[in-house]
């Protein structure tokens, strides 16, 4: 029997699908869930202990959740951090979090452990399970048998991209996908049977606070594909305004999380418009051999060559064994899967799409969705069509080809690995088939077949998730930085260095380098050696080094006139080594060099493989005011005689044009203004001119060398004050769209509780009219 409690309204409205609720039944499914989740989780760290901590997650996110954690035990909500350059702007950023309650949970933990990636891989095994359960959840709201569900929740969780990409790397894009199927499902209660809506607004809260563009993207294509399918309801009114009312708070909460970036883009980096050079893209060919485990999918990315070592594309491994179904039994269910029908087509079309469409890029990680969506209509599909005892010859050679098919494909991309392709399409088709043939003879009854067959399917998929593992020695992306984990190590002071830094040059170029374990054989990224961490740091890594204050940190967007002119790059904050003759060189309207304007104590060059800390310490001539601090193996720097104020304070005013700082924060200063020439003058600042600065006193005016805050003072201020602020553009309609949108999840919520105790009562009053 299943464990299938239909809602009443659904009953009383034929036309509705039946949305098929979790119960105390499904608790022993969940948990065998969650425990092989874990399992599986955990078994790359055989081969890997860094498997869940390479590239953003090591460089990006772990330092990002600490410093965020630092601030809010400090009592701080860090709307923007001056001292972070590039990357200090954190509501255009998005991706931090601020308005997330489980990243603020997550980020005052990340304080207070050893292991930076002991940490992120809890974290990540963490949204693997909100994944898993909640695929089982979504398959079974589409009255599918448990079995099925646990097919799936294992599939999609472990799935090429998913496992091998996000779960090593991008960390946010595992967030906002780990929340995406407890949305789909929570739509469908909502929507069909006014339930759910205070669970369906929290993953959509959830999602959309996590700052990913991905997610948000995603969740629009949901909210038309689920509209969409109450369109072809009757009657369809009720259904589509529900629908409507939950995507007005979703908006709201959309406007709040990214309306900051939108009003910034034109000073970021990730402006543009649209041009495809086949990076991270997903083709027909890659999508084609998404039933292969052990595939080598055709993907350009940061790898070398066109054929990426590890199953990236990989989707599940059953998907031939549709040719199994008998289709007639399946009629019935097929409308019901008619919304994420559309929303797998619609991602299909997001996911090949070109490399760049505007600030949006790299179109392959959209791939979770589509896979999300393939495997919940192949096991919606199996559990209503899949009878072992009336498959026919004709269907099992069917199933053998397709099953064949996208190994050939396969082979001819990579021949050099044809016997593992042999060896695993020939035990693929033997176990699917001894399991047909087991479940056949030994069964009697259909449902008791189809049931026990789905066991075996997830017998079949454990098997081979763990030999996939096995086969990969635990290799998680195609690309990977060994990055130092201990904390402890990454908080030491850094040798010589005082105040506010500036780091020259790119561990790409470091002495001392060796391939990476993770590079799957590309050679790329390098192992930096273990001493370089005693000397210097990376990315967002450098929040860990609370001695100093770092200039060079991870930021997704980045401001493109600073990047330009100090040749730094935006991710991991690398720069040209010509920078240094940069900062020392005078600005042509200040006089000043640009390490006075930027307010710089302490300058970091990484020796590069081609020479050594000595030679680099003579190649650069000493500036005057400063001094060689200290000479390592792997880094030069120079430090300021004398400390200079904190980033963020005025550098310089026009001549006759006189001050004092009377207070200062990351987001406001004040200045009493003593003297100003008859024509005014002008007073530059530490900052990036993000848009949003507001002065009173005083105007906002051109910035210096297109990216250092510069006001304007006129000559009647003299004696006054001058308050400089900042607040993200439109800050106002950003808290009143929050407020709104809480609102509406209130007012959503309150309906549906009392939506629920209505149909509770109707069924109780159903029962004694039975009786």
């Amino acid at each position: 029997m299943l464990t299938v409690v239909p809602d009443v309204a659904e009953s009383v409205e034929p036309q509705v699908p039946h949305i098929a609720r979790l119960d105390k039944r499904d608790a022993k499914w969940l948990c065998a869930l969650i425990l092989l989740t874990v399992g599986l989780s955990v078994l790359p760290l055989l081969f890997n202990h860094n498997y869940y901590y390479i590239d953003d997650s090591a460089g990006g996110s772990f330092g990002q959740w600490y410093e965020l954690g630092r601030q809010l035990l400090s009592g701080h909500w860090p709307m923007l951090n001056p001292a972070a350059w590039m990357a200090g702007n954190y509501l255009v950023d998005g991706q931090w979090g601020l308005y997330n309650p489980l990243i603020w949970v997550i980020a005052v933990f990340s304080t207070i452990t050893p292991s930076a990636a002991g940490f992120t891989t809890i974290v990540k095994i963490l949204f693997l399970l909100i994944t898993a359960t909640g695929v089982y959840a979504l398959v079974r709201s589409y009255n599918t048998r448990p079995a099925y569900g646990l097919l799936a929740g294992l599939s999609v969780a472990f799935a090429g991209w998913t496992f091998h990409m996000d779960a090593g790397t991008w960390v946010t894009n595992l967030e906002v996908f780990s929340y995406f199927p407890w949305v789909f499902w929570g739509l469908r209660h909502w929507a069909f049977s006014a339930r759910r809506a205070g669970l369906t607004f929290l993953a959509i809260y959830l999602l959309i606070t996590t700052g990913y563009v991905q997610g948000a993207v995603a969740l629009i294509i949901g909210f038309v594909s689920i509209l969409l399918e109450c369109i072809a309801y009757r009657p369809a009114r009720r259904f589509v305004i529900r629908v409507l009312l939950m995507g007005l708070a979703a908006a709201l909460i959309t406007i709040t999380v990214f309306l900051p970036g939108l009003a910034s883009v034109g000073v970021t980096t990730r402006s543009g418009g649209i041009s495809n050079n086949d990076f991270l893209t997903a083709n027909l060919n890659g999508l084609a051999v998404g039933s292969v485990p052990n595939a080598r999918p055709q993907v350009n990315g940061y790898w070398s060559g066109n054929y990426v070592a590890v199953p990236i594309t990989y989707m599940a491994w059953f998907l031939p064994a549709l040719a199994l179904v008998q289709w007639r039994r399946v009629k019935n269910s097929i409308p019901v899967l008619r919304g994420m029908a559309i929303f797998g087509t619609l991602m299909l079309l997001l996911t090949t799409s070109p490399s760049s469409v505007g600030p949006l890029r790299y179109p392959i990680r959209n791939l979770p969705w589509l896979t999300l969506a393939v495997i919940v209509m192949a096991c919606v599909t199996l559990d209503h069509g899949l009878d072992p005892a009336r498959i026919n010859r004709r269907q099992i050679v069917l199933f053998c080809c397709l099953t064949m098919v996208p190994f050939w494909i396969s082979y001819r991309g990579t021949p050099e690995h044809f016997k593992g392709f042999i060896v695993a399409a020939g035990a693929i088709i033997s176990a699917t088939l001894l399991a047909v043939m087991i479940t056949n003879r030994m069964l009697r009854f259909s449902h008791v077949r189809s049931r026990t067959l789905g066991l075996f399917f997830v017998i079949i998929t454990i098997a081979v998730t763990t030999t996939q593992t096995i086969y990969l020695h635990g290799t998680s992306s195609p690309f990977g930085w060994s990055l130092e984990s201990s904390t402890k190590a990454l908080e030491k002071p850094l040798p010589g260095a005082h105040g506010d830094v500036l780091v020259i040059g790119s561990i790409l170029d470091l002495k001392g380098t060796t391939p990476s374990p993770n590079s799957a054989g590309t050679g790329f990224p390098p192992n930096i050696p273990s001493g370089y961490w005693t000397e210097s740091s990376a990315a967002n890594l450098w929040y860990l080094k609370s001695s100093v204050n770092t200039l060079n940190l991870y930021t997704a967007v980045g401001n493109s006139s600073a990047s330009r002119d100090l040749c730094m790059e935006t991710f991991y904050g690398f720069t040209c080594p010509d920078a240094f003759t940069k900062l020392f060189t005078k600005d042509a309207t200040t006089g000043e060099t640009l390490a006075d304007l930027m307010s710089l104590d302490s300058v970091v060059v990484i020796v590069p493989a081609n020479s050594d800390a000595h030679q680099i310490a003579t190649t650069y001539s000493t500036p005057q005011g400063w001094h060689i601090a200290n000479i390592g193996t792997y880094t030069v720097t120079w430090a300021r005689d004398q400390t200079t104020p904190v980033i963020g304070s005025p550098t310089w005013s026009s001549n006759g044009l006189n001050y004092e700082i009377v207070s200062e924060t990351p987001t406001t200063v004040k200045l009493r203004i003593n003297s100003v020439p008859s024509e005014g003058g002008d007073i530059v600042f530490s900052r990036l001119a993000w848009p949003g600065y507001m002065a009173r006193g005083a105007e906002i005016a051109t910035p210096l060398r297109g990216y250092l805050l510069r006001v304007h003072v006129p000559a009647s201020n003299t004696g006054g004050t001058i308050t400089v602020q900042f607040r993200p553009p439109l800050w106002n309609l950003q808290v009143i769209a929050l407020a709104l949108s809480l609102l509406i999840w209130l007012g959503l919520t309150l309906f549906s509780i009392r939506s629920g105790r209505r149909d509770t009562r109707l069924r109780g009053d159903a029962e004694l009219v039975a009786h």
